[in-house]
């Protein structure tokens, strides 16, 4: 994120439950929003430094993440073919340590410069892994021995572990626990370092067969976590004389070759990797582990991950043949409802146009180029009109609007002709029991838009040209309106008064069906919501408007909803009086009292849908907000997190260019420190900033304000 020639102010306004195997995946993917950025889609390693910034290794340089800007380092170091940066650490001086595959490095944060470490020691060495010990000394793990350094990279002390031949066993893994070094080797074995006496102790292990492929201290139950090469996962916990292993038993063990295991204390949560994707448990009671995220799940398909990082706001999961991500628990009660027993009937993918509910698990959708259907997702069934004998002769193939109906069952109009229907199902059939046929009242080329049933049974259709109200129960007709304007919502209030929005900009209310008062007009409205004494407008510009009942002001709420212009499709108010907008390609959750929301994009991986479909919505009788759409349904369970008092939020500069050069302060004069000086002749200053929330970097907003010129923030 960056603003161009001014020294600014900067405030932070704001920062599925998938039908799967078996399970509810109660983490969801986030792709990096710099994912374009990269020099190579594969990360190898990634690391999160004190300030919140992002670290990548890759083969073509080391990257530098802020959320929307990715800064590439390519020192000579990494030039030669297939040279990364495998691990990484920092200190207390502004240095991330870097472990190579061709020595061991540092970069200073201060001036970002990067400079080699005791390369008569390092040079050539494949570090893999380093361990910070104290504020000064770490420990290093190098392809044949492990290493005790000094501040500045020199060796302390250097131990090797000789086969029967007197050469090096090649090193796996390695953690310091309690001040005790464990490591396991290729040859399977397993020991602990006496680093008095420089010797190791063998331990013997319940799986001799296979290797230790990774060990992660246990930050939760003490001791360690092992990963060994077969999947299976144990508890290490130690004394002076013994070494137990106890298992975990898990519903859904790893496959394949497993090699990489990390804890997540901030959740409990235990991630492991195999050659056939990723897994992540949660501890149970009795040494169980249940499955809560499985990447063959979550993408249909395996892939190749080389790590998983564990942070305290989210898991990053660095990927060689798919882009990077990161993980964080699902908060948002999602549920997808991807309809796969009705596209694989069908052999097309579900285009849901409208959908109603009805009961016992069933609900109403019209599905493009098939019509009608009855779908029930817990039975995984669905029925389509012309499989009924009650409403096959109708030819419910055609049509975009379901309501439910007061006496049970729905309303459904005809794309191709003006008829009004009402449907009801019988067990696992459906029946048309009653049809108003508008085709005497219609004018050229009019078809139906909306539909209603109010409270006192009256039915409200409207059209592209007018407004039309019968007896839901007598199919009388009530009144006319045929030169209303194109109906393009309608909703009733708490006191039930019909509220009705047109495309020609107006918005009327209706105190009987004869007696109608225009209060607005303005550009033209696509749907309507209420909220207490305000009613919100969408508009096919894609404005937000909220109107005043009371005070009969509308003001536009467009910025502070974070609408980019997109035409409204839907609008529903939540039982927390939150508004949701739906537009083709996102989905709002807006707090009007704090100006807080959620954006969920078909374009970022935080929902796996397409696209919406404008006619698309239902709140269900469990207070969900749905959306239908390509692939089938998007259900959201409202939840009060919008209402939470906002908190401090740090925002950094992260970069200021002049003619699209970095100025650096001068870490040999440290009264610059935070200071930067311009020549009379620099143009074109950029300033680079970012609240380093990476997960929600989409949802983040930003205000400024040049002091001393404006007096609002923008």
């Amino acid at each position: 994120m960056h603003i161009h020639r001014s020294i600014i102010t900067l405030l932070l306004l704001g920062i599925c439950f998938f039908k799967g195997l078996g399970f509810a995946q109660t983490f969801e993917e986030h792709l990096l929003n710099t994912q374009t950025q990269l020099p190579v889609s594969a990360i190898h390693s990634a690391y999160r430094d004190k300030e919140g910034y992002m670290w990548y290794g890759t083969v073509n340089g080391l990257c530098r993440d802020d959320g929307y800007n990715i800064r590439i380092f390519r020192p000579d170091f990494l030039q030669a073919q297939d040279r990364v940066i495998g691990t990484m650490c920092e200190d207390d001086d502004m240095h991330l340590w870097l472990g190579a595959d061709n020595g061991l490095f540092w970069l200073d944060k201060r001036d970002l410069s990067i400079e080699e470490l005791c390369p008569e020691q390092w040079e050539g060495e494949r570090i893999s892994r380093i361990i910070p010990l104290d504020g000064k000394r770490k420990w290093i793990q190098c392809r044949s021995k492990v290493a005790l350094i000094d501040s500045i990279g020199r060796p302390i002390n250097q131990y090797l572990r000789p086969n029967s031949n007197g050469q090096p066993i090649f090193v796996v893994s390695m953690e310091i626990d309690e001040g005790n070094v464990f490591v396991s080797f290729y040859d399977n074995s397993f020991a602990r370092l006496d680093t008095l006496t420089s010797k190791w102790a063998t331990i013997e292990t319940p799986e001799p067969d296979y290797q230790i492929s990774d060990i992660v201290s246990n930050e939760i139950d003490g001791g360690m976590l092992v990963l060994f090469s077969n999947g299976k996962i144990y508890q290490v916990t130690y004394d002076d004389e013994k070494t137990d292993f106890k298992p975990y038993s898990c519903d859904e063990s790893m496959e394949y070759y497993s090699y990489d295991i990390k804890l997540n204390p901030a959740d409990s949560t235990i991630w492991a990797m195999d050659t056939f994707g990723l897994r992540g448990y949660r501890m149970k009671g009795n040494h169980r582990l249940k499955m809560v995220y499985s990447s063959m799940t979550a993408t249909q398909q395996h892939h190749m991950f080389a790590s998983i990082l564990c942070d305290s706001a989210f898991n990053f999961v660095s990927s060689f043949d798919r882009p990077s991500f990161m993980l964080c628990k699902n908060e948002s009660s999602k549920t997808h409802l991807s309809l796969l027993y009705l596209s694989d009937r069908l052999n097309f993918s579900t285009v849901v146009m409208d959908i109603a509910e009805d009961t016992d698990g069933w609900m109403w959708m019209f599905q493009e180029r098939t019509g009608l259907c009855l779908i029930n997702d817990r039975l995984q069934k669905s029925v389509i009109w012309n499989e009924c004998q009650g409403a096959r002769k109708y030819e419910l193939n055609k049509g975009r609007i379901i309501v439910s109906a007061n006496e049970g069952g729905i309303w459904i109009n005809h794309d191709d002709r003006m008829e009004v229907y009402h449907v009801v199902r019988k067990n696992e059939s459906m029946q048309v029991v009653d049809k108003i046929d508008l085709s005497q009242l219609a004018q050229t080329g009019e078809i139906v838009s909306m539909i209603l049933e109010d409270r006192q049974s009256r039915l409200w259709i409207g059209t592209n040209l007018g407004l039309y109200i019968f007896h839901a129960k007598t199919l009388e007709q009530i009144a006319a309106f045929p030169n209303f304007g194109y109906v393009s919502d309608a909703k009733y209030d708490d006191s039930g008064v019909i509220w009705i929005s047109t495309l020609e900009g107006s918005l009327t209310f209706f105190e009987h069906p004869t007696i109608s008062h225009t209060v607005l007009q303005t550009e033209p409205l696509s749907a309507l919501c209420f909220e207490g004494d305000n009613i919100w407008l969408g508009t096919q510009a894609g404005h937000i408007l909220r109107y005043n009942t009371i005070t009969q002001v509308t003001s536009d709420q467009s910025e502070a909803c974070g609408m980019n212009g997109d035409r409204v499709n839907q609008m529903e108010t939540d039982r927390f009086n939150h508004i949701w907008i739906e537009t083709n390609q996102r989905i709002i959750e807006y707090n009007g009292r704090n100006n807080s929301s959620h954006i969920y994009s078909t374009n970022d991986g935080s929902i796996p849908m397409v696209r919406f479909i404008p006619t698309a919505l239902l709140t269900d009788s469990c207070g969900r907000i749905c959306f239908g759409g390509i692939p089938g349904i998007i259900c959201f369970q409202p939840t009060s997190s919008l209402d939470k008092k906002a908190q401090p939020a740090q925002t950094l500069i992260t970069d200021i260019q002049v003619m699209k050069h970095s100025l650096s302060p001068d870490k040999e004069k440290p009264e610059t420190e935070g200071f930067i000086e311009l020549q009379s002749d620099d143009r074109d200053l950029e300033i680079f900033f970012s609240s380093l929330d990476h997960y929600n970097v989409r949802q983040v907003r930003y205000a400024y304000r040049m002091i001393g010129v404006d007096k609002d923030w923008k």
